[in-house]
């Protein structure tokens, strides 16, 4: 547990606070008429002779005890907070993976507004129909890197997507099987969870590992989805030049470079992960994925702050009762000791 943290839920109530000088000012006229009074009934030399038994100090020491409680219900009420909660909570869900390509290729417009913006739309949408499903978010080009491990943590996901760019990774190009490799490290132990890959790509990888990786996933029982994000017919690369103006990228011999969508490797990745494929449209992924089999699974998390209002309440209690005991006589066993005999 972390005890690091200590805060009040309603600090709001210590405004109240600010009625004790009123309370006090109010006890000392109270006080002093009272007072006043019992001069104005004898000479002040009569009054212990005409009350001997009446206690001068119970007044103020009730008013003492008296507002110490009130002081400690006022605590109560802020709800003092002190460290962090850690609760187990059993829930039911999938584990999903998203790989998401942020290779330059994704910056073609031949989806709206492009595909990687496409994407990320798509991944929010796949994200807000979760229910209490575990997500991890890996970013890949030429390497692959997990951004999100799993967490249930929905609006962290979500944050996590919003920031994704092109220039995540510095090595370019496309390793699908890089990035199905670093997915399958990223799903848990446990055999009864169902485990689901969502593939984010335009699929511009010539290289075999994807298939390989992808049987590999098969194997272990998960199911990959692909989601194709452009057009077979391709488009050029846009990027800003030094100057801010809009220009597409060129080959060494100045060609305008176009990329296309793969759609035979990642339908062929779709089909090795009994998953389906689908062109810049996640809703047949997520229809499957809701679909899936819901197991248990449990998670820890920091839930709230642990309640400590209770000692002040235990305290206030204590005072209410010391005031309660208290005699307006004097106590006679109390006369027997004074510290100026």
């Amino acid at each position: 547990m972390n005890e690091s943290n200590f805060a009040f839920a309603h600090a709001e109530y210590f405004w109240l606070l600010y009625g004790l000088p009123i309370l006090l000012l109010l006890f000392i006229v109270a006080y002093s008429n009272k007072k006043r009074k019992l001069r104005k009934l004898s000479d002040a030399r009569f009054v212990s002779v005409l009350l001997p038994d009446m206690s001068n100090t119970k007044p103020i020491v009730s008013f003492v005890l008296l507002s110490v409680a009130l002081v400690m219900l006022v605590f109560a009420a802020a709800r003092p907070q002190f460290g962090l909660k850690l609760q187990e909570v059993t829930q039911k869900g999938v584990e999903v993976v998203v790989l998401f390509d942020v290779s330059n290729s994704m910056r073609a417009e031949d989806v709206k507004p492009n595909r990687i913006e496409r994407a990320k739309m798509q991944t929010q949408k796949l994200i807000d129909k979760l229910d209490n499903d575990k997500i991890s978010v890996v970013v890949f080009a030429g390497d692959a890197y997990t951004l999100l491990p799993l967490t249930t943590d929905i609006a962290s996901a979500k944050m996590m997507v919003h920031t994704i760019k092109t220039d995540f990774i510095g090595k370019q190009g496309t390793s699908v099987g890089t990035a199905i490799q670093r997915a399958i490290r990223s799903f848990t132990d446990n055999p009864l969870i169902g485990k689901v890959i969502v593939l984010i790509s335009d699929g511009e990888d010539h290289e075999e590992e994807a298939i390989v990786q992808a049987k590999r996933a098969n194997e272990m029982g998960i199911i990959i989805h692909t989601v194709g994000m452009g057009y077979p017919e391709g488009a050029p690369i846009p990027y800003k030049d030094a100057y801010g103006r809009k220009s597409f990228m060129q080959d060494k011999s100045g060609r305008v470079v176009t990329t296309r969508l793969n759609e035979n490797l990642l339908q062929e990745i779709a089909k090795i992960g009994n998953g389906i494929y689908a062109r810049a449209d996640f809703n047949p992924a997520i229809d499957e994925i809701t679909a899936m089999k819901k197991n248990e699974f449990e998670t820890k998390k920091y839930s709230e702050f642990d309640e400590k209002y209770q000692y002040f309440i235990a305290f206030a209690l204590l005072f209410l009762i010391l005031e309660s005991l208290l005699l307006d006589k004097k106590n006679k066993y109390a006369q027997k000791f004074s510290l100026f005999k």
